[in-house]
């Protein structure tokens, strides 16, 4: 079965949280932020993910449609528990999150 968001919804996997086991870290920017690939930083409370699905558009309270930005593939970061929990096959770190709860796009540039 394949799961097909709909308007204003992405579906994304989540990543698992970075441990690091035997190795102290603690970062200039803030003492609750834990390191991550490509030296971006995500504090606790928030989740990277990979967008797997992404809806076609979001229809505003005035009638306007909206295009989302975010892409398949794309790395993105949210809060932690935000979004509707979603279980396919063994993976049990899908989640179904509105598209204004993408708090950000993570780029490599």
């Amino acid at each position: 079965m394949r799961i097909r968001p709909l308007q204003g919804q992405v579906l994304v996997l989540l990543l698992p949280r970075d441990e690091k086991i035997g190795e102290i870290f603690i970062p200039d920017i803030a003492h609750d932020a834990k390191p991550t690939h490509d030296n971006i930083y995500v504090k606790r409370g928030h989740r990277k993910g990979i967008v797997q699905e992404v809806g076609n558009w979001k229809k505003t309270r005035t009638g306007l449609a909206i295009l989302p930005d975010v892409k398949r593939g794309d790395t993105v970061m949210l809060n932690d528990y935000t979004g509707t929990r979603l279980t396919q096959g063994v993976e049990d770190n899908l989640r179904l999150i509105q598209l204004d709860e993408i708090l950000a796009i993570l780029t490599s540039d």
